[in-house]
């Protein structure tokens, strides 16, 4: 069995509920896979919906991340893969780059726990080779 960890960039997308990326999770699912999704990713997804202008958007947004969170599993960083984001951030500072925290939390989730990372951000390609990553957008 397979355990997907979207990225915000592809777990966001999942608020249009007619969005491919909707047919891609629940095929995974019903290949024995899991999609689970991290809580610092919860909490970006979050942020752009407060921050929809728009209070019937925002409503719209809200109701449909209530959804999204019914449907899939949230995970918390764990102690283990705490200490590896850690241990990445610095190993990349150290070689002139730069990881946003939750990137690291992310990375050190998939290669702690054998996650595969569902996302489009290119901040991840040092990380080849310690860690799987697979971008599902077209």
């Amino acid at each position: 069995m397979t355990i997907f960890l979207p990225d915000a960039n592809h777990a966001s997308q999942l608020l249009v509920p007619s969005h491919p990326l909707w047919v891609r999770f629940e095929e995974a699912i019903r290949n024995g896979d899991e999609v689970v999704l991290l809580l610092d990713v919860v909490s970006e997804i979050e942020f752009g919906v407060e921050a929809t202008r728009d209070p019937n958007a925002r409503a719209l947004r809200g109701q449909r991340l209530e959804g999204v969170l019914q449907r899939f599993p949230v995970v918390g960083l764990t102690l283990s893969a705490a200490r590896e984001a850690g241990r990445i951030r610095g190993r990349l500072r150290r070689a002139g780059r730069q990881i946003a925290a939750v990137d690291a939390h992310l990375a050190g989730m998939a290669k702690v726990h054998g996650y595969v990372l569902v996302t489009a951000d290119q901040d991840f390609q040092p990380l080849a080779g310690e860690i799987q990553v697979e971008n599902w957008l077209p």
